[in-house]
């Protein structure tokens, strides 16, 4: 399994901005924990209290132009929140971040405006995931994504948006280069932090005995762990997993968040409370994620997938999704280059063996 030593400090600050425009708060990862009756707080607090420390500084010592930050890294109108602002016109302009100028903004930026119009438009396919449509040699990607872009279901504004991003790529490429430099200049300077915060999360990826807590915790097929490169996300500590498509020789880059395995045991590994089944009924009062959940118990399945059969947006997909993984319903599944989503069945039977008692006291 390859991994990265250190974080890439350009995905740290565009995360950052993501946050800061968004306004995520990071202090909002102690209240989901609180929101779901997590009394033990001791753990996250000492892993925790660093990157507080850091993200209390930026945000004291780095001043940004509050309306070029909220215009390029604010998520668009019609998509899913993304607290790293993974669908805002920054993110979107700057997908994928290349690893060979991870650290040098000057010479990435270089890279990205020479970029050729047919690439740009192949790079926006990718991030607005529609990754079903890139083929090997093929040539006509402005077509396809004005085609893409105009079908989606988003407001005519946002639609636009996106087109004047491509019709006027450098133009907004430098824009972007103003809010995140002082960011990347900030980490920079500090990047003894981020990397101590990567430190025991790289620790268990060292550790051959925990390949299976890896593949667990990334949501990693069997056949991924030779073809993938794992990266520690420390301004994207509780993020679910970012999917970099860069060459051929790595199929896909993937983001981990350096508190999720924390998280993520701290929310899913205790007994279900009343008020846990309740919030998970309700979540299943919603007639598409229970079309969702009937589809995954069939088979696994990608975006694509469950768009063809429930004749829905993929931004809607992904609304959906993204709450069906957070109440660890459902887990993604890093396959190659693409995400597949599982049915949890060992949470399903859980929660409805918990209904089955608390209502019937079996």
């Amino acid at each position: 399994m390859k991994h990265r030593a250190k974080p890439n400090l350009l995905m740290e600050a565009i995360a950052y901005l993501g946050n800061r425009a968004n306004v995520y708060k990071i202090a909002d990862m102690e209240s989901r924990l609180k929101d779901r009756n997590v009394s033990d707080l001791t753990e996250f607090h000492e892993q925790f209290k660093v990157l507080k420390g850091l993200i209390h500084a930026m945000d004291r010592d780095i001043r940004l132009p509050q309306k070029t930050l909220e215009r390029y890294f604010k998520d668009l109108p019609g998509f899913p929140f993304n607290s790293i602002g993974g669908y805002s016109l920054g993110f979107l302009l700057l997908y994928p971040v290349e690893e060979p100028f991870y650290e040098n903004l000057e010479k990435f930026l270089e890279y990205k405006a020479n970029l050729s119009q047919e690439e740009v438009c192949k790079n926006l396919l990718l991030a607005l995931d529609f990754k079903d449509e890139i083929q090997e040699g093929m040539k006509e990607y402005q077509t396809v994504f004005l085609s893409k872009v105009l079908s989606m279901e988003i407001a005519s504004d946002t639609k636009l948006q996106i087109l004047d991003l491509q019709a006027r790529y450098k133009d907004h490429l430098m824009e972007v280069s103003n809010v995140l430099r002082p960011v990347l200049g900030f980490l920079m300077e500090h990047r003894a932090k981020l990397e101590s915060m990567a430190e025991t999360f790289l620790s268990r990826l060292d550790d051959e005995e925990n390949v299976e807590y890896v593949q667990e915790i990334m949501g990693l097929s069997d056949g991924d762990k030779d073809h993938i490169k794992i990266i520690p996300f420390v301004l994207g500590a509780d993020t679910n997993l970012l999917v970099d498509h860069v060459n051929s020789k790595i199929n896909a880059y993937v983001y981990a968040g350096v508190l999720r395995d924390l998280l993520k045991k701290l929310m899913y590994s205790r007994i279900l409370t009343t008020d846990n089944v309740y919030d998970c009924v309700k979540l299943l009062g919603d007639r598409t994620r229970f079309d969702i959940l009937l589809f995954l118990k069939q088979k696994d399945a990608y975006s694509s997938d469950l768009v063809e059969e429930l004749k829905l947006a993929r931004t809607t997909i992904h609304h959906h999704m993204t709450k069906l993984i957070d109440a660890d319903l459902v887990a993604p599944i890093v396959d190659g280059n693409k995400v597949m989503y599982r049915l949890n069945r060992e949470k399903m039977s859980e929660l409805l063996n918990k209904q089955r008692e608390f209502l019937l006291g079996d």
